[in-house]
């Protein structure tokens, strides 16, 4: 990462790292597997042809339960469909009634999700549709969240929380100003100081922080597993981990769409193993017993391009985030979910402490600090493989200008057809080295133009006067379009620093062969 810190140094506010999106699940080990299922309804006296009798029963007494406190508060409580965005429904309704912290609404919805199946004396795991229950909150802590549980055994739990949307809550109460759009920070008054509370995220307990969303969704819990005592136990399902970096306003109009071109054409199978910590052979090449799936691909969205690249259930993808007055930001987010293809040193679980060895790493919470730290190793590495991204002056930004009309002195000017007879001669004509010097006159381009006068014909006074006229309106056009400039109290030109790169870059283009063209693209 620091090699493209160094590249693009005068052109970067800053750099910050921390949790985008993250989705923690909570299980019931104790139900997750089909055997656990005949002991909670041994326990409590149910044969398994009663199940389906049960747990409908049971999904009910939940539902009431898990939207009592909104319909006593008279909040928004709603049964969904798959077409509906709940997101967007939760946020209207908080908006049209002013809610800034506490519970927004309750939603209900018929979803497929991994439940019990009664067959003959076997309880099997099959995804079957499911009653769950989203609750929408604007938490004191986390900021705009929502959590869900499916009501149907074994009582998956899902709480989605947003790092950006914590980490704002954070700085408001730090008093440290800086400007937003959706979930990311173009512009933050003390970079340093946001990085601080971004890492405070990692430390302390996050189990204590997640039971109390199981409780409101679930009040019923204690009574439910009375006979066959359960806790959750919490992972984190799906982590997203972005590294922002924060341009100067204006630098990512013309650098994002270079870097994600880049990322999409010319990093390898390889690379991409790399990124997120793979082995490779020495000669560069994929392992042959390497059987995974590999995938890149680009997506062009209303905020820009992206690219990304898929591996083994993870991810890693680079997009422009924002522009705006305050700031640019280019983001790069690894999204794990498969996290068995990773290594943390730790002991063994329920060994003894002190018996650490490098072992596979586990979804479980405990693992999550470590998660985060392979995390950035992908992102840096990928801003590390960004930084040599071919940013010179490509062709089209020196001509897509020209070949548009333009203002002039309040009047229109025509566009310049760079490949047509009269304009091509006309450049060619300025282009001339006897001109750099002292530059170039009406006079001086007469006879480039028209060719030499023979001197057993002199031209017409009106000829002399059309032709005349003619260059001016011809050195006009140039002026409007910047390629030449007067030089002041005289009647010559001089061709300016832009129009000489890009005159130089129209005439050596219109001399290049096609297979010379291809051989360079290649």
């Amino acid at each position: 990462m620091q090699q493209f810190i160094a590249k693009y140094e005068k052109d970067i506010q800053g750099v910050m790292s921390g949790f985008d999106r993250v989705l923690f699940r909570g299980s019931l080990r104790r139900l997750t597997h089909s055997l656990g299922m005949k002991w909670y309804l041994s326990e409590n006296n149910i044969l398994c042809k009663q199940y389906e009798d049960h747990v409908k029963a049971i999904s009910q007494k939940i539902k009431k339960a898990a939207v009592e406190p909104f319909q006593r508060r008279n909040l928004l409580v709603k049964h969904v469909y798959g077409r509906d965005d709940k997101e967007k429904i939760a946020r209207a309704f908080a908006a049209e009634k002013g809610l800034t912290e506490g519970d927004v609404c309750a939603f209900s919805a018929t979803e497929m999700a991994p439940t019990f199946q009664h067959c003959k004396t076997d309880m099997i795991i099959r995804p079957r549709p499911c009653l769950t229950i989203y609750h929408y909150r604007i938490d004191p802590e986390f900021g705009w969240m929502h959590a869900r549980i499916q009501t149907w055994f074994p009582f998956y739990i899902h709480v989605c929380i947003n790092g950006r949307e914590w980490l704002s809550r954070r700085m408001d109460r730090e008093g440290l100003h800086y400007f937003r759009q959706e979930n990311c920070f173009p512009w933050v008054e003390d970079i340093p100081r946001a990085q601080q509370l971004f890492r405070e995220q990692l430390q302390g307990e996050l189990e204590p922080q997640l039971q109390p969303f199981a409780q409101r969704l679930n009040p019923l819990h204690k009574e439910i597993f009375q006979n066959y005592p359960t806790d959750y136990y919490w992972t984190g399902f799906q982590c997203e981990w972005a590294t922002d970096i924060l341009f100067h306003p204006n630098t990512l109009a013309r650098l994002a769409p270079l870097l994600v071109e880049h990322g999409m054409l010319s990093f390898s199978s390889a690379d991409v193993l790399q990124f997120l910590g793979h082995r490779v052979n020495v000669s560069g090449q994929i392992p042959r017993n390497y059987n995974g799936e590999l995938a890149t691909d680009f997506k062009s969205r209303a905020s820009g391009n992206r690219v990304k690249h898929r591996i083994d259930g993870n991810s890693l993808k680079g997009y422009g985030k924002a522009t705006t007055a305050a700031g640019d930001l280019f983001r790069v987010e690894t999204l794990t979910q498969n996290v068995g293809v990773f290594k943390t040193y730790r002991p063994a679980e329920g060994g003894p402490e002190e018996d650490l060895r490098w072992r596979i790493m586990r979804r479980g919470v405990a693992d999550l600090h470590r998660r985060c730290e392979v995390s950035q190793k992908a992102n840096e590495r990928y801003w590390d493989a960004l930084s040599t991204v071919d940013d010179s002056t490509r062709f089209s930004e020196l001509t897509r200008n020209l070949e548009q009309p333009c203002q002039y002195q309040g009047r229109r000017v025509r566009a310049l057809h760079l490949f047509q007879a009269d304009d091509h001669q006309l450049l060619l004509a300025v282009n001339r080295g006897e001109f750099t010097i002292h530059g170039l006159r009406n006079r001086d381009l007469q006879p480039l133009l028209y060719g030499p006068v023979d001197p057993n014909a002199p031209l017409s006074l009106k000829e002399k006067c059309r032709r005349s006229a003619a260059v001016s309106r011809k050195l006009r056009l140039l002026r409007a379009h910047g390629l030449i400039q007067k030089v002041p109290k005289t009647h010559r030109y001089q061709v300016t620093s832009h129009g000489r790169l890009a005159i130089t870059a129209i005439l050596t283009m219109d001399r290049t062969s096609i297979a010379l063209l291809n051989k360079a693209a290649a």
